[in-house]
């Protein structure tokens, strides 16, 4: 028994449901690691006290003077996607575990925003205004089927979304900083490219998603200049970091109709700040860094949870 490998659980949110780990959850892990030790704390000081014996923690959040109160530590894990998201120097004996898991539900998300720009949906406020706008929608109105799809990371989530895209009859471009093999449901028309090659992509572009964590060289990624490559129909979607879009140069674009709109839901500066100039453009969808929120969530985390922990020789 006392040889068992520790798994400690700290995963509590002050908002999200979804993202806390609860019971339920936790007896689907005993049930599949029958050999692991795990304990689901709830609070700081019970995390703390009980790293003196973990092989494993899945958190929220880690403090880098807590690497020296576990010694036995390997594995520091979380459900977060993107690789920014600790800001700890891990010793070299301790791998950072980012999860996977997010794709399907923020597809789902991206392709609801990229059917709402197409179809009309969107803006919704003409409508309370007492208009009756089908003049002016006319020039929103586009099919989906048929329109090209750039995704900027084309990775565990993009992927996922250019499946669902594909399905609706899209092309699909994804954007990687190394090639890959192509996925399984590419057609001949759909490719793989290179970051050095979006700006010969860009004019032909009727939708550009964003998945990009935020690093150094994603920073201000879509520039001006980037976004006047793309033409008056296109749509910006960003459900990577903040980072990545210049924010007074999109909502210049906005406002001078260099573009049809936005749809974000990640910023530079989180929560949006009141007087951010994003939130006076006209037709953009502002949503609060929402777009992987699930009932689904800590189930889908929990099972890549159990593979990653068999993975390590915990089964």
């Amino acid at each position: 028994m006392n040889n068992k490998k520790q798994l400690i659980i700290w995963l509590t949110h002050d908002e999200i449901e979804c993202f806390r780990f609860d019971e339920l959850s936790l007896e689907v892990l005993k049930s599949a690691l029958p050999n692991m030790k795990i304990t689901l704390c709830k609070s700081a000081t019970e995390f703390k006290n009980a790293l003196p014996k973990a092989f494993a923690v899945a958190v929220w959040f880690f403090k880098q003077e807590w690497f020296s109160l576990a010694p036995n530590l390997r594995l520091l894990i979380t459900p977060a996607a993107g690789k920014d998201y600790f800001k700890v120097s891990a010793p070299d004996n301790v791998k950072l575990h980012y999860c996977s898991f997010h794709g399907e539900i923020m597809a789902e998300t991206v392709l609801a925003m990229m059917l709402a720009t197409c179809r009309g949906v969107l803006p919704l406020a003409w409508m309370r205004e007492g208009l009756w706008p089908r003049s002016e929608l006319q020039h929103y109105m586009r099919p989906f089927h048929g329109s090209n799809v750039v995704i900027i990371g084309f990775g565990a989530i993009g992927s996922v979304i250019g499946r669902l895209a594909k399905a609706l009859g899209a092309r699909i471009i994804g954007i990687k900083k190394h090639l890959a093999p192509l996925p399984d449901y590419f057609a001949s028309n759909d490719r793989v490219l290179l970051l050095g090659e979006l700006d010969d992509i860009l004019p032909e572009t009727d939708h550009l998603v964003l998945c990009m964590p935020d690093v150094s060289e994603t920073t201000n990624i879509i520039d001006a200049k980037r976004i006047a490559l793309l033409p008056r129909h296109a749509w910006i979607y960003n459900v990577g970091r903040g980072n990545a879009i210049n924010d007074d140069a999109l909502a210049s674009a906005l406002i001078s109709s260099q573009i049809a709109g936005a749809c974000l839901d990640v910023y530079d500066e989180e929560p949006l700040p009141k007087d951010s100039v994003l939130r006076k453009a006209p037709n953009v969808l502002l949503m609060p860094h929402a777009s992987s929120i699930s009932p689904e969530y800590m189930g889908l985390f929990t099972d890549e949870l159990i593979g990653l922990m068999k993975k390590n020789g915990a089964s």
